[in-house]
């Protein structure tokens, strides 16, 4: 992946608007802020 991809993952409970800059991405952050439901939003769509 080369340059940079703008994400938008949202359902009908969150939206997460992101953009991503290299090929590998580490999700960081404090308890509580979506990082287990964005990466369930994810899979979902992946799966689907």
């Amino acid at each position: 992946m080369t340059g940079t991809h703008h994400i938008e993952v949202k359902n009908r409970d969150a939206v997460f608007k992101f953009d991503l800059h290299r090929n590998i991405t580490i999700i960081r952050g404090d308890s509580g802020t979506g990082k287990t439901t964005l990466y369930e939003m994810i899979t979902d769509y992946t799966r689907l």
